[in-house]
């Protein structure tokens, strides 16, 4: 406090000379006055039915991106924190519940209340709380991170906020009383279930399917429902797993197997941030994001207060429909019925490439269309010569 007495008193004594930022000279947080937060946008939803390549879900809690870009700022989100930074309120745009696929956008909100320019070098997102067990954003979004524990001081005390993070290029040279927001980045939520590929084999009036299925993530997914025409089947699948469904359908010769669909019935919340009490010096896993200002010092422009936990997404229960897996009948049913016709690496979802079929029974129909070409021909050149 005598410190915070003391360069009041400068202010007045040399107010020339004297910024309203005093962070440049020391890296004291509590003289920095570049703000900044960060929120969670909807960017856009995945094709919700009953149908090829798309997804069925419930209700979806957010709001969406273009809504929080057109209509808040930074003072609608924060208030002044008595101690340093801005307190973030952790009740509004903190937080999501989507099913898979859909697109999540980073916000990023900024205010320059320093009484000149500042160059901001580097924004850092956190991925995960200081333990990585405790919160992950990694085991619901597509994206990767860094670890690293930046070293943020307060006065005379040094405190970490450690944690895998994502890094951005900086604003660069923001003047004074600038303020904005923006999308930072804009991530996918993943299915930790997914439709690898597929193989059938007709023979006759029945279907043999392989659809190959994988866990793409490291934590265990129960109750995994998969259905398929008349199949049905439920199980686990264990981290990083693959599992071969193998079964039989009714053969019917109109272009196309239909669609498989898999259930998930499990959600999976993950958060990055846990609030502090109002009177806290303590950073934590308070701060969402911090950065680098052009001093090379490192800051945070908020916390979140009081306790709980914020800057959560959740991953809600979702069945999930794979693409049309065509068939592409190119010869007469009843060479189709004695023989086996191979399709496979068709396209499911996530696989791109249309199913081949090869059918060896096509050279059959050409080899007995010339032979009746040559037996007209002889008798037709018999009945000429006579």
């Amino acid at each position: 406090m005598l410190k915070k007495a003391f360069l009041i008193f400068l202010c007045f004594l040399f107010p020339s000379y004297i910024f309203a930022d005093g962070f440049t000279s020391s890296g004291d947080l509590s003289e920095n006055q570049f703000f900044d937060t960060l929120g969670f946008g909807v960017g856009s939803l995945p094709k919700k039915g009953d149908c090829p390549n798309c997804i069925e879900y419930d209700s979806v809690v957010g709001q969406d991106t273009q809504y929080l870009l057109s209509n808040t700022s930074i003072s609608d989100i924060t208030s002044i924190d008595p101690s340093y930074a801005l307190i973030r309120n952790p009740n509004l745009y903190a937080s999501l519940s989507v099913p898979p696929y859909t697109h999540v956008d980073f916000i990023y909100w900024y205010k320059n209340s320093t009484g000149h320019s500042v160059e901001i070098d580097e924004i850092k997102v956190y991925l995960t709380r200081y333990y990585s067990s405790q919160g992950d954003l990694r085991n619901v979004l597509d994206i990767t991170g860094i670890y690293e524990s930046t070293h943020l001081q307060i006065f005379t005390w040094i405190y970490p906020r450690g944690g895998y993070f994502k890094s951005y290029d900086g604003l660069g040279m923001v003047n004074n009383d600038a303020s904005g927001v923006f999308v930072l980045d804009t991530i996918m939520v993943k299915s930790p279930i997914v439709f690898d590929k597929w193989e059938a084999s007709v023979s006759e009036d029945v279907v043999n399917m392989k659809i190959f299925v994988r866990n793409i993530t490291n934590i265990l997914e129960k109750d995994i429902v998969f259905s398929h025409g008349q199949y049905f089947f439920k199980r686990d699948f264990q981290p990083n797993q693959e599992y071969v469904y193998e079964y039989e359908l009714p053969f019917e010769d109109i272009g196309s197997f239909g669609y498989a669909t898999i259930y998930n019935p499990n959600s999976r919340k993950e958060c990055t941030s846990l609030g502090e009490h109002l009177e806290s010096y303590f950073i934590g896993d308070s701060a969402p994001m911090s950065g680098v200002r052009g001093e090379g010092f490192n800051y945070i422009g908020s916390r979140v207060k009081p306790w709980s936990e914020a800057f959560c997404i959740t991953r809600t229960p979702y069945a999930i429909h794979s693409s049309e897996m065509i068939y592409m009948n190119e010869v007469e049913e009843e060479i189709v019925e004695d023989g086996l016709a191979e399709i496979s690496n068709s396209e499911v979802l996530g696989i791109s490439k249309l199913p081949q079929t090869n059918y060896p029974f096509l050279y059959i129909p050409i080899f007995l269309f010339l032979v009746v070409v040559v037996v007209v021909w002889y008798y037709h050149k018999r009945k000429i010569q006579r």
